[in-house]
């Protein structure tokens, strides 16, 4: 799934050097420790310390992937090769965990650099429309910031709002978010030189990066005069939208302050088209350095535009396009765990080293280390990370049980994974096995499905009387195949799957092989522990494990027809800014790296 970041910076160190004039910053983007490989790059912009950077960062993100965001910012140094990163200066760098972007929309995350400064990162799901928009624009009566004996060489900017449902001046963001920018640069235009009557070339634009999909997003246009040696004029500014475009208008550049019209914007071209690009190839991820705007004055209000009455054509499909897991879980899905594991006898004595249950002094056993990765993986998605933990197959005051409660044995008792993450149910399986319990059989799979299903309902209907949203997800650490006498009601019970919101992933640990049986298992994923966790670790145990789980979530709720919430409008809370100190990351860049590999090809400036 296609992850849209987009990346600014606000009062970062000028490390151009005496009489050097002010830096050029760009950012390169890398995903966990590998700094050998970089996921992308912003453009560079020009003498500016709080720049709003237009390149969007696109990282491809699957559920169950633990994935940390590591932004390194460098000062461009003209004549050096982007091949070599080391030498460019560095402005700072931040670090930041990918599910917490994607969590809540409207997000912004922020982080206080070392070297001065901060940046700032909103993430959102990228639009599936691959639809693009060929624009040309003209100016007419440009107000001249060139005085009398020379004409100003203007360029446009294109600049989307963050949240559509919020509209706010670029240089007046909510109340507890101070210095967080309202709008994200999409597009610079060319510059043409010594006209005030400008006619820009005709460009290319993606729909996904310039509106995100969304005909009505709030658009603002700004014009500047481009200057040499220092920052460019403001010449006006104007809002608009994608369905407005369509109509070819003419929008009035107005002042800061709304009070006086200082030219004229016409869209001479605005064709909808499919060129069958997905998002992610529509923009190139390097771009040689850009002129920096000055700040536009503050106008006090921003005119939204009407509305057109007839909707704007869409050529790539003729009704919307099916939501992702990523569109409900940014809009504020919750996913909650469920844990059920096998204590049945044919898992071995745990007093006896090397089988499956026992403490092998110090290293975790294969029911240890699946609770302790997939858990992680998942607890992300947890609101109030408790977990219900279940077990099945051993003895309870001296009768079979097959769904009792690790930490009561009525089965109501959950985890408290607060604070600790996936220590908590560790710390919880730890001090069942040490309570002596008495392992038994036969391996009966129904009364712990049984149950998870009337949790699993019983949330989503909490939920959706507070008008939220939530699906479950119940994994089962087993090491034998469901008992015969139990493998009808456990296939009954399955099939009603697809009906509920819930999802059933089964890890087989130990060494029977039990792909096939498991097969005969309706609607649940199984993934055999040893044979996936030798060939690729932890990683490919999550991924194997969540693969499908995205998607029963999408077929559930569309399935009662319920879409993902819209986009709240930003408040004092949900535009809250998160930041703290964060280590500087060139310590690691260093060690990590001889060169980076820009990701598009670079054009010297």
């Amino acid at each position: 799934m296609l992850l849209n970041l987009s990346l600014t910076a606000h009062s970062l160190q000028n490390v151009a050097g005496l009489f050097k004039g002010i830096s050029d910053p760009f950012v390169v983007a890398f995903v966990n420790n590998n700094y050998n490989e970089e996921v992308g790059r912003t453009e560079v912009v020009k003498n500016d310390c709080s720049p709003a950077w237009g390149t969007l960062i696109k990282i491809n993100y699957e559920m169950g992937t633990e994935m940390r965001l590591n932004l390194c910012i460098f000062d461009f140094v003209s004549g050096e090769s982007p091949l070599d990163l080391k030498k460019h200066k560095s402005m700072g760098s931040a670090s930041f965990d990918l599910l917490s972007l994607i969590r809540t929309s409207g997000t912004v995350l922020g982080k206080k650099l070392r070297k001065g400064g901060r940046i700032y990162v909103h993430g959102e799901v990228a639009s599936q429309d691959t639809s693009t928009l060929r624009l040309q624009v003209r100016g007419l009566r440009l107000s001249n910031k060139e005085g009398v004996f020379k004409k100003a060489d203007p360029y446009f900017l294109i600049r989307r709002a963050f949240n559509t449902n919020y509209i706010v001046t670029p240089n007046d963001p909510p109340p507890g978010c101070r210095d967080e920018p309202a709008f994200a640069n999409v597009f610079r235009s060319d510059i043409v030189k010594s006209n005030l009557n400008p006619v820009w070339q005709e460009h290319i634009l993606s729909v996904a990066d310039l509106c995100n999909g969304s005909y009505d997003a709030l658009l603002l246009i700004q014009v500047f005069d481009a200057q040499k040696k220092s920052p460019d004029l403001f010449m006006g500014q104007t809002t608009t939208n994608l369905r407005a475009l369509l109509d070819k208008p003419k929008l009035a550049l107005m002042d800061g302050k709304k009070v006086q019209q200082l030219g004229t914007i016409t869209v001479l071209k605005a064709e909808l088209g499919n060129t069958g690009i997905r998002p992610q190839e529509a923009a190139p991820a390097f771009a040689p350095p850009a002129p920096a705007p000055s700040p536009a004055p503050a106008p006090s209000s921003l005119p939204v535009p009407s509305p057109a009455p007839a909707p704007a054509p869409n050529t790539t499909s003729s009704s919307p396009p099916t939501p992702t897991w990523l569109d409900y879980i940014n809009s504020g899905c919750e996913i909650q765990l469920q844990i059920a594991c096998d204590f049945t006898a044919s898992n071995g004595d745990p007093r006896i080293k090397g089988t499956l249950h026992a403490f092998n002094d110090g290293n975790t056993n294969e029911y240890q280390c699946v609770l302790r990765s997939i858990g992680s993986a998942l607890l992300g998605f947890d609101d109030d990370k408790k977990v219900p933990f279940l077990g099945f197959g051993a003895k309870i005051n001296g009768q079979v049980n097959h769904c009792f409660g690790v930490l009561s044995l009525s089965g109501d008792a959950e985890v408290d994974c607060n604070g600790n993450g996936s220590d908590g149910l560790l710390h919880a399986y730890n001090n069942f096995m040490q309570s002596g319990i008495c392992m038994s059989s036969p391996t009966v799979f129904s009364e712990v499905i049984g149950t998870a299903i009337a949790k699993a309902a019983s949330a989503q209907e909490s939920k959706r009387r507070l008008f939220q949203q939530c699906y479950s997800v119940l994994l089962i650490v087993t090491d034998g195949f469901v008992d015969e006498s139990d493998l009808r009601a456990t296939q009954q019970l399955c099939s009603l799957l697809p009906t509920t919101p819930l999802s059933i992933v089964i890890v087989g640990v130990g060494s029977a092989s039990l792909t096939r049986p498991m097969a005969s298992i309706p609607n649940t994923n199984f993934v055999d522990f040893r044979s996936v966790y030798r060939e690729g670790g932890r990683e490919l145990l999550n991924k194997k494990a969540l693969e499908g789980v995205g998607e029963d979530l999408v077929k559930y709720f569309q399935k009662i027809d319920m879409q993902p919430k819209e986009s709240a409008p930003m408040t004092d809370e949900s535009a809250k800014l998160y930041e703290c100190d964060d280590h500087d990351l060139f310590d690691e860049f260093n060690d990590g790296a001889t060169n980076g590999k820009p990701s598009a090809p670079y054009l010297s400036p």
